[in-house]
Formats: structure tokens, sequence, C-alpha cells
């Protein structure tokens, strides 16, 4: 190639050109950012609405269904779901994958405009949020100290919550725990009712008597002053005397019909880290930010924040999602370089002299760092798949130079001038390292343009495989013939005068391999049928053990976090439900391996509540999080009254519901709740399936007011004076703000405990009449027990009851086979169907994906052979190797202990660009030398001495680049373990295969051509091979 040319020629400027990629590469290595996972825009966008005091089923008619249809007539919109509660709505709208998700969420804005004029006038206005998957906590703090819960709160809500706020990255700081300041005045029905007074005439009283306003303005002179009323309440006895009318048109004082409590508002929520209570403090990043980088700064900030609160108070940090993302890049980064290690060793040990294996060392880093040039303007981040990309590659990366300097090796060796030798031996080779990188790379291609999560999780190391092999390339043809021709020397190499013992029995050792290969390839040039016999069964054999490998979506990853969600009886109070959180911090204290606990109670109602563990990292256990995680399920399944779900799942995983999921869709939610708990019945039987609930939750307990018009009417009380007034006596209602020490306190109105507590004091509760008297609610309306629904849900404009469970022990795929029969056989009535979602349908989905994307890299890589060899038939002799890589695909993966699942599947598509590297080389030179008229087998078996070397050389310098990969047991392994197991197998049993099946297939070709082109009467010189004579 004349690239080579110019470069020997011009070593200086060779030189100069790769220090400016190194220093470039420097520079972009230390300004890329640091994730976990790669940037993913889900194309899902939520609309939610408010609708105070409505029930479920009036959000779902008013609300719900309205905009559903709204959101049914947007662009590319896939599918809807929608929940309905008491109070609000919320639709989300599902789009297609790859779409812009800017316009999108743009006409999703203006299809809510339209339909906003429909809604009920008391509902709230749409909010249209975009999901964002990287949304969740990068951090939790707890504040601890000596002082009161109330003065924690406030610290943390002044001073922590505001100074974190202002930091770059951090969107928003939620405060859970503590407790909040209030004066709470509450009232006596048997005074108010003496004296003609309802709840809300009290809390006009001190609205009017706490008022700041502006008056306007006064000219005295030459100033212009600002006249304003000041009449907020500047103390509590205050308050006490604010004068209220009576219905006989006197005054009286406040504290003379109630009793004025300056104390703390109802505890609704508690949270506790490692049984202390505390504030706790959720940080959340902003969309597109950078979870390291926010990190950072906020570990800074609480440094900084423990040094101004003083000795008695402790910021202290929960949870850092940034520590296990660091541990995981640096986990990859280090198996990367420990391959790359392992790669020159190998060199070292085939080549049998320092100077070309510091050659060809010297092409790993420089790639890289040409590779972190590219991935910086592309916008990558550094992650567990664009540095896995980096892994895979880094064995690969010496491939190009092997094949060159090798050949550049052999020119020296016969005993041309290094000069010489460097040139011609890159320009033998170059056609066929510029066609397999080209294969590998032409994989990839269909990748970056398949839509859905996998081209969206895997485009990543995508890129940064395409650009360190690019980078490979340009570096084997320049830097390393330049390099060859300054260091290799002019002398004749021999290895067998070499003075190191272990070069020389190197050299005896490749003797006797090549001899031994050459008896091999002449007898399966012999026994042609016998040894494509050999190959058929070897195929047949492994693929029969495909049902021992098992499938998944995605494999598990050890993350050390394990959440806890707990769910009493709808109605429990909150002091029941403490008492069984108690119970499992208990047990959860005396597991060795668990660092931190943290509680939350009451953040989704007083029967429920949630806790997060934290485990020590992965070096300072024995057990994994999953077995941790199965060892607490199996404690919490005893605890009776309660629903207790145990979940280890990673983001990607957990982004997508549990494992087994299935939706029925109907009209009757009572049919849709009876089958969906027989089906749940049904289910539980299968083996290795746990923890099956259902979307629609058991039903919340009420107390109904049944109004009777006709009495109310007469009284002159409307059913929205009952409701407000009801409200009012029983949640409170804020009248007023008592400003304190530069702090706003709620002034709330309220009848007392006895009164709120006690269903049959609700009948007397004083109602006001049009006249100005007071009626017991008990004359104009009864009080009826019953249950409403939590939540109703509806997927495609149909209500929809999910039944969702988790597979243990199992494979994903024999566990989902077992679910559809069960689902096959079920009786269901008639107008209910059946859909699967969770795991099991993106893994179908993604499977689909990249089998497409398989398809069209086949493809690429035939176009891209048939242009090299300028032949149609050659490419199927060189393609024979990938129906031979799936022995080694199923054996690794069994060795491995690994499913075939997304990852898996990647690495499968990696190799077919991969292993027809070793037959193109081994192709390439039979040609070479039947052109220069040396006869077919001779060819054949002349171009596998040859070109043996080499090939060990690349296969051995990838698998073992791979080996730590594989091996790896530290955070992040679970990622690339499948994806070296993969291509390690397929690329071992492919290589071994290829040696000896491809030039047999070559000769069956050669032959079969030859007959063709006699029978159509055509000949053809001895040099000419039969793929010619076909084509």
């Amino acid at each position: 190639m004349k690239l080579a040319a110019l470069a020997v020629k011009r070593p200086v400027t060779s030189l100069m050109m790769m220090a400016i990629i190194v220093l470039l590469g420097w520079i972009s290595l230390s300004r890329l950012p640091i994730d976990l996972f790669p940037d993913i825009e889900v194309p899902v966008i939520g609309v939610l609405t408010t609708y105070p005091d409505a029930g479920p089923f009036e959000v779902e008619n008013l609300v719900t269904r309205p905009m559903e249809a709204a959101l049914a007539t947007v662009n590319n919109v896939k599918n809807i779901t929608s929940f309905s509660s008491r109070g609000s709505s919320t639709v989300i709208a599902e789009f297609d994958w790859g779409i812009n998700m800017d316009f999108a969420s743009l006409d999703v804005r203006e299809k809510v405009d339209q339909v906003r004029g429909y809604l009920p006038d008391e509902a709230g206005a749409p909010i249209v949020i975009k999901y964002d998957p990287g949304a969740m906590p990068v951090m939790q703090l707890v504040l601890k100290g000596s002082r009161p819960a109330y003065e924690l709160r406030y610290i943390a809500e002044d001073t922590v919550k505001s100074r974190l706020e202002r930091l770059d990255g951090v969107a928003s700081v939620d405060i859970t725990g503590g407790q909040e300041r209030e004066i709470r005045v509450v009232l006596h029905p048997g005074l108010l009712a003496a004296h003609g007074i309802s709840i809300d005439t009290v809390s006009q009283a001190l609205r009017a008597a706490s008022l700041n306003l502006p008056a306007g303005s006064i000219r005295d002179g030459g100033l212009e002053y600002t006249l304003r009323t000041v009449g907020e309440f500047a103390t509590v006895d205050e308050i006490r005397s604010v004068k209220v009318p009576t219905a006989g048109g006197g005054l009286v004082n406040l504290s003379d019909i109630g009793e004025i409590v300056d104390g703390y508002k109802d505890v609704t929520t508690i949270s506790r880290h490692n049984g202390q209570p505390t504030i706790m403090l959720s940080v959340q990043k902003e969309a597109g930010s950078n979870t390291v980088r926010v990190a950072e700064a906020v570990r800074k900030a609480v440094e900084g924040l423990n040094r101004e609160l003083g000795g008695d108070l402790s910021l202290e940090i929960a949870m850092d999602s940034s520590v296990y993302i660091q541990q995981a890049i640096k986990e990859v980064a280090g198996n990367a370089v420990t391959g790359a290690v392992l790669a020159v060793a190998i060199l070292l040990l085939f080549l049998r002299s320092i100077r070309p294996t510091l050659v060809i060392g010297v092409a790993i880093p420089i790639s890289i760092l040409a590779a972190f040039v590219m991935v910086y303007f592309s916008k990558t981040t550094l992650n567990l798949l664009s540095l896995g990309g980096l892994a895979l590659g880094v064995g690969m990366l010496v491939d190009n130079s092997i094949v060159v300097l090798e050949s550049i090796f052999r020119h020296r060796e016969l005993g041309k001038k290094a000069r010489e030798a460097a040139v011609i031996g890159t320009e033998e080779v170059g056609m066929a390292v510029t066609a397999s990188t080209l294969t590998t790379i032409s994989v990839f291609v269909p990748i970056v343009f398949v839509s859905g999560l996998t081209a969206e999780i895997f485009r990543d190391l995508a890129l940064t495989v395409t650009f360190s092999l690019l980078a490979s390339l340009l570096v084997a043809v320049t830097l390393v013939p330049m390099l060859a021709s300054q260091v290799l020397g002019n002398s004749r190499l021999d290895a067998k005068d070499s003075r190191f013992t272990l070069v020389r029995w190197m050299s005896q050792m490749s003797d006797r391999m090549r001899k031994g290969y050459s008896r091999l390839i002449a007898w399966a040039l012999r026994h042609r049928g016998a040894t494509i016999g050999i190959a058929a069964a070897t195929l047949v054999v492994s693929l029969l053990l495909v049902p021992l490998v098992g499938m998944e979506f995605m494999p598990s990853m050890d993350q050390g976090t394990i959440s806890i969600s707990v769910s009493m009886p709808r109605g429990t109070r909150l002091d029941d439900t403490d008492a069984i959180v108690r119970d499992i911090e208990d047990f959860l204290a005396a597991i060795p391996e668990i660092d931190t606990i943290s509680s939350t109670l009451g953040s989704g109602g007083t029967d429920r509540a949630s806790i997060s563990v934290q485990l020590v990292p992965i070096a300072q256990r024995t057990r994994q999080t999953r077995d941790i995680a199965t060892l607490i399920h199996d404690f919490t399944s005893q605890i009776p009254g309660a629903e207790i779900t145990v979940s280890s799942d990673t983001l990607i995983t957990g982004a997508f519901g549990q494992a087994i999921q299935v939706r029925l869709r109907g009209d009757d939610l009572d049919m849709l709740e009876l089958v969906s708990q027989e089906l749940i019945g049904a289910l539980k039987e299968i083996e290795g399936t746990r923890q099956f609930t259902t979307s629609l939750d058991e039903t919340s307990p009420e107390i109904q007011v049944q109004i009777n018009r006709d009495r109310a009417a007469a009284q002159g009380i409307s059913v929205a004076q009952i409701a407000s007034t009801l409200r009012a006596a029983v949640s409170g209602t804020t009248a007023a703000k008592f400003r304190s020490e530069g702090k706003e306190i709620d002034v709330t109105v309220c009848l007392g405990e006895e009164w709120r507590d006690n269903p049959q004091a609700v009948g007397n509760i004083p109602i006001p009449t049009l006249r100005g008297t007071l009626v017991p609610l008990k004359d104009v309306a009864t009080l009826q027990y019953g249950t409403s629904p939590i939540q109703i849900t509806r997927s495609g404009q149909s209500r929809t009851v999910t039944v969702t469970g988790d597979a243990i022990g199992r494979p994903l795929n024999m566990v989902m086979e077992d679910v559809r029969k069960v689902v096959d056989s079920f009786p269901f009535p008639e107008g209910i169907s059946v859909e699967y979602g969770g795991e099991y349908s993106q893994m179908t989905e993604s499977f689909a994906d990249l089998g497409q994307a398989m398809l069209l890299g086949i493809l690429l890589v035939y176009m891209i052979l048939a242009s090299q060899f300028e032949s149609l038939v050659q490419p199927f002799i060189i393609m024979v190797t990938l129906p031979l890589s799936i022995v080694g695909v199923i054996l690794g993966l069994l060795i491995g202990g690994c499913t075939f699942n997304v990852v898996s599947f990647v690495g499968a598509i990696i190799l077919v660009g991969i292993v027809v590297n070793n037959a193109i080389v081994l192709i390439d030179y039979i040609n070479q030398l039947r052109a220069q008229g040396m006869e077919r087998n001779e060819a054949v078996v002349t171009a596998g001495e040859v070109r043996l070397r080499p090939i060990l050389m690349t296969t051995l310098t990838t698998v073992l680049g791979l080996v730590p990969l594989a091996l790896a047991t530290g955070e992040g392994s679970e990622m690339g373990r499948p994806l070296a197991y993969t291509v390690m197998g397929g690329l071992t049993t492919s290589t071994l295969l290829t040696l000896i099946v491809v030039p047999v297939v070559y000769t069956l070709v050669d032959g079969l051509g030859r007959r063709i082109a006699r029978l159509l009467g055509g000949s053809r010189k001895g040099a000419a091979s039969g793929a010619e004579a076909v084509q």
C-alpha cells in the first residue's frame, strides 16, 4: 500500500502524526464524562392531571378517557396506558423508538391544550412530562443530631436543601422525616353550635385578621412614602384573641370556642437510617447531567456543610450511586489493561523477539487514544458499554498489526532488507487486513440503524469498537511498517540462534506445529467427506445443548442494592406499619453483608413503606445480592398480614417491570379482579416463580356520606357546603400563615381528635344553613361503610389488570413457556383478552431486532468479501466459518454459566465480523499462490503453513484479551461476561475448524467449479480457481 511506503520514507512525519493523535487522545479522555450506562432517550411521555376530591371512577370518565382520546391522535404513538386514582389521572403515551421526543412532546402539548376546555372546571392544568430513566436519586443523605426533630427539618429545608439545589446538575432535593411546626386551632363542636358559628366562619375570621396589604403611596414634602397595612400575627396570643362573629351578631374570642395549640403537624411519614430516626434527603440530578460529576459536587458540598453545621449535627451519605459506577468503570478498564498485557505476552512468545513485539505493543495504546478522540466528538460517555467495547477490541486492535508485522517479519527472515521487507510485507497483506477490518465494522452498522432499546444501549459499544478498529488499521499500515523498518535492523533474523532458551523452545514448537498442521491438512484433503461429516456432527451435537443455556433479557447485575416494599391492608395505621418495618429492620441488621438500612414509611399512605438496603462492596462479601435477597424474601414471606416484595433489579431490567407480566383486558372491573386472582393461583404452581401480584390493588375502606337532597335543600344547604365543611373539620384547613424567625408556619383549623377519630361523632359535626343556623350532619345525611378501588388501569383505551411475578432459579424463557401453557389452558370468560409484557416482551422484541441486525450484518460481510475477491462464490467458502462458530458460542456460554441474552446476542453479531478474518487471510494467500502458478492442493497446504502463525496469533490475542473480562468478579462484570464467553468460545472453535474445514470446502468448490465449467464446454488454465470457473 502506498501509505506504507510513504510512512517508511517519512518516519519523522509519521511519528509526529502519531504524537498529535496521542496528545488529542489524552485531552479527550480527560474530558469524557463517566456514567454507568449510555444516555437513553426512552420514547415515553406522561400527562398528569389533578382532579381534587374525585374518586377513581369519576377521574376515569371525566379526565382520563378524554385525555386518552386526544393522545391517540398524536403521530407515532405505539400504546397508551393510564392510571386513574383518587384525585389524579396519569396518562402515559409510548412512542416508536428513534423519533425525536422534543417534537413528540410539542405534539402532545398541542393535543392536551385542545382537550383542556372539555375537562371539569375543578381539574388542574395538565402537566406534560418526558420520561427520564436517569431521574433516579443519585445520592441519599441523612441529617442526624441531638436537636429536636422539627429543628432538624428546618435546617434540612433552609440550609441543606437550598445549598444543594444551587449545584450544577442538581434538579431537586426531596426531604422526608422530621416534624413541621403548626399552629392548630382545635374547635369544639358544642361551643360552635352554642354560638351559631361555623368552621368556615372561623377560617374567614382568621384570614381577615392576618393580612399585610399595600395601600398605595403618600407624598410628604419631597418624599414619597409607601402605605402598607401591617396586620399579620406577631405572636400566638394574637391568634387566641381573634374576634369571631356569632349568629346573634356578637363577637367571641377564638380561645372561647376552641384551643390554640402551638405544636406540630400529624406525623404521616417516618424516616430511619440504620434504625435511628433521621431526616432523609434524596438528590435528583437534571436530565442529561453526568451522575459522577453531580455526585462529586454534592460530596464537596456535604463536606462544607458539615463544617458549618456544628459538632452536634452531621450530614452523612447513605447512598451514592456514583461509587458503583466508578468501581464498575475501574473494573472494566483494569480488565482491558490486563487483556492488553496478555495479548502482548502472546506476541512475544510467537515472534520470539522483543523488538517486533514492542512494535505491535505500541499499536494498542495509540489505537485506543485515537478512538478516544472520535468518542469525544461523537458525544459518547465512558460507560460500561463503551469501555466494554474497548475491552473487547483490545485483543482485536493488534490483529491488523500482527498480520502486517508477521508478513514483514517473514520477509526479513527470508533475507530482505528492513525497509524493503516493511513495504513489501505490508503491501502483500494490505487488502486482506483492510477487508478484515471492514467485515468486523460492517456488523455494527445494522446495530446503529436498528431502532429499539437494544440500539440505544449498544450504540456506544458499536461506536467505540468501530473507532478503535479504524484507528488500528491506520496504525497497522503506517506506524507498524515505519517502526519495523527502524527497529528490526538489516541483519538476518533467526530465532534458532537466540541465546534465550524460551525463544529457542518456542521456535522449535512453532516448527513442530507447522509440520503437524501440514500433515493434518493433507489428511483432511484426502478424506474430505469425513472432515465435513465430523464438522457437521459437531454442529448438530452443539445445537442439542441449546436448551441447557436458557434465555433472558439482560444479565442480572450485582449492584449491591436491595429494595423491599411493604404493603399493609388498606387503612392500616402508621404505627402498625412501623411495627412490621421494625421487625424487618431487626432481621436485616443481623445479616453481615448489609452496610446500611434506610426506611421510609407513609410516603404512599400510612399502610405503605419501603426499605432500601445497601450491601458492602463485592470484594468484602461471599454471597451475591440475589442470594441475600432470597434470604430476605424467605423471612418476609412468613410475616402474616403484609404483602412484602423483595427486589434486586438493576436500572435496565427494572425499567421494564418484572420478568413475568400478563395483561388482562376487559370492561368489567369486578370480573377482571376475579379472573386475575384465579390466574395468580394457577401461576404460583410454576417452578421458579414467586411474588405474584396484581395491579388492581385491594379496595380502600371508606365511609360514604349519603346526602338526603330534599332535607338539605329544605335547610338551604348545598352538597358543596357539606363537603367543604367535612373536609375542614376532619382534614383541617389552612386559614392563615404565622411567621416566626423567618419561617412561615401554617395556622390550621379543625375539630378535636376525638371527633376526627370517631365515625359516630362525625354525624354531629355542625353544618351551616342558609338561615345562619347550624344543624348536625346526621339531619341531612347518613353514613355508610363501603370500599372503593385505589386505582383503575387502562391500556389501549380499555380497562386492564396486570399480573406480575418474578422468575427465580430458572431461565426466563423456560418459565415463560410454562406461563404460556397455563394461560392458554385457563378458562377466560368472554370479553377478556390476554397479552404479555415486562422483561419477556422486551426480550422478544430485542431478539427480533438483533436477529434483523445479524442478517443485515451477514449480508454486508458477504458484499465486502465479494468485492475484495471479485467473486460471488468464494465469500461462501469463507462464511462457512459462521455456523462453525455456533459450536463455541454454545460451549462458551455453558462453561461460563451464562444465559443467551441481549449481551450474548451482540457478541454473536460481533463474531460474524471476526470469525471470517482468519479465512480471509488464508483464502487470500491461496489465491496469490495459485496466481503465481502453484498447484491447488500444494497452494492450500503452503498457505496454511505460512498463515498458521498469524491466524493463531490473532486468535489468541483476541481470546486472551477477553479472559480478564470473562473471569472478572467485580462491580459491573456481569454485563461483559456473556459477551466475552460468546466471542471467546465462538472464535476458538471457528479458528480450529477453519484451519481444517475451510481448505477442504475450498477444494470442493474448486472441483465443483471445474466440473461445471467442463459441462458448459469451457476450459480454464490450472491457475484458475474453481470459484472463478463458476463465476
